[in-house]
């Protein structure tokens, strides 16, 4: 037999708002910030082939070519639509979908690419010049212990935002890149390509790679420094 529960919800919050007042400003000011940032970075769609040398049981050296699909980032750096994203995104790549903060997607091709650094520049091909940049800023200028936010679309997801600090610099994954900042803001696979920027909304690196033992983050992510 059905029994009607009796029950009282509570109406009043924990603490009033008057009593946190430094955090409700960081909090506003976390969304703010935001806001400003996320319509100028991009999501990625990309496809191309691969080619694998391969070796038969005789000995005999044979090619293998195969498709790939990548899903990345990248962030607007120009209003006539160039957008900076990682070079191992971009790598063998024949087509290449940028999709925006509004939904729309259009074809780029890649006008530059530097594989030591792992920084590559596609061009939006469309019409539209009125695509919203974010500035570079210095990133001589940054402190160990700063706070950072990275924004990307981990695993397909879409836009993400994710906080930490700059845990290091000058962090080293090869003879070539040698001036990385370490972050423990969040950075999955999809975040490649996607910015590393500062309180003011300046990018100050283009997040490139993590380190990892199973796939996903455990806080050590690494960005290519804007200079």
């Amino acid at each position: 037999e059905f029994v009607p529960e009796s029950y009282t919800l509570s109406s009043e919050p924990a603490l009033e708002p008057g009593e946190v007042r430094l955090l409700a400003r960081l909090d506003e000011e976390y969304a703010r910030l935001t806001e400003a940032v996320v319509p100028s970075v991009v999501s990625l769609h990309t496809e191309g082939m691969k080619r694998q040398l391969l070796r038969d049981l005789l000995g005999r050296v044979y090619e293998h070519r195969y498709p790939v699909k990548g899903i990345d980032s990248g962030v607007v750096g120009s209003k006539e639509g160039q957008v900076v994203t990682n070079q191992h995104v971009t790598d063998g790549k024949t087509e290449i979908s940028v999709t925006m903060h509004d939904g729309k997607s259009y074809p780029a091709i890649v006008i530059g690419e530097d594989r030591a650094l792992d920084i590559a520049v596609i061009r939006i091909k469309s019409k539209d010049r009125k695509f919203k940049p974010l500035k570079f800023g210095d990133s001589d200028r940054v402190r160990q212990g700063q706070q950072t936010f990275a924004i990307g679309n981990p695993f397909g997801l879409g836009e993400t935002v994710t906080k930490g600090i700059i845990s290091a610099k000058e962090r080293s994954l090869s003879d070539k890149q040698r001036d990385l900042f370490q972050t423990d803001a969040a950075i999955n696979r999809g975040n490649s390509g996607g910015p590393l920027f500062n309180m003011s909304g300046d990018v100050i690196g283009v997040n490139t790679a993590i380190l990892s033992p199973n796939g996903g983050s455990i806080g050590i992510g690494f960005s290519m420094a804007s200079n």
